[in-house]
Parts: C-alpha cells; structure tokens; sequence
C-alpha cells in the first residue's frame, strides 16, 4: 500500500515537474522574442519622431523665413507667389512626416496605417 502510495506521489512530482519545465521554457521563449521584436519596433517608432521633429523644425525654420522675408518684397504678386511657395515647402515635409510615421508603423504588419482621429488631422 506504502509503495502505491509512494509511486503515484513520485509519478505525480516527475508529472508537475516536466510540466512547470517546459511552461517555463516555453513562457521564457516568447517573452524573449516579444521583447526583441517590441524593442525593434520601439527602435523604428524613435527613429520616425527623430525625422519628424527634424522636419518639423525645417517647416518652421521655413514658414518663419516665409514671414520675415515677405516685408521686403513690394511687389504683391511676389508676395503671393513667395507665400504659397513656402506654404508648399511646408506642406511636402508634413507629409514626409506623416509618410515615415506610416512606414514605421507599418513594419510589423498589424497597422496598416496610423490611426486617425478628429485630433489628429
């Protein structure tokens, strides 16, 4: 009877033992590999607000050059032609922004583009 006993608690220790092991394993497999991909991605997402507050402080560099520069021109028509000019300049590296950001988001698949609310158009 002691040995029945004794069998089926080792039986069950080996059984609980192998199980906990290969969880833990497989536990710390995933984590390993989710951390590295979020780390990745984590790499690319700094990367695309490094260029966009580049851009962004280009943009302005060019708007506030825009400004200064238009009381110096008389002529109204080049004022006009200067303003949308710049207007442009500034346009192109919001969308550079906006493109890279969408690239960055795009890398592992699951975003097809970035999210898009009222707040943020």
């Amino acid at each position: 009877m002691w040995k029945k006993i004794l069998f089926v608690s080792f039986a069950f220790l080996i059984t609980f033992s192998f199980g906990f092991g290969t969880g833990y394993f497989y536990y710390t497999q995933s984590y390993t590999e989710s951390r590295e991909r979020t780390e990745r991605e984590l790499g690319q997402l700094r990367g695309a607000v490094t260029d966009a507050q580049v851009r962004s402080d280009t943009a302005i560099r060019g708007l506030d050059e825009a400004i200064r520069g238009l009381s110096a021109i008389q002529d109204r028509n080049k004022r006009i032609a200067y303003l949308i000019d710049s207007i442009g300049a500034t346009v192109k590296q919001l969308r550079e922004i906006y493109d890279t950001t969408s690239r960055a988001l795009q890398t592992d698949g699951t975003a097809e583009k970035p999210v898009e609310n009222n707040s943020n158009r």
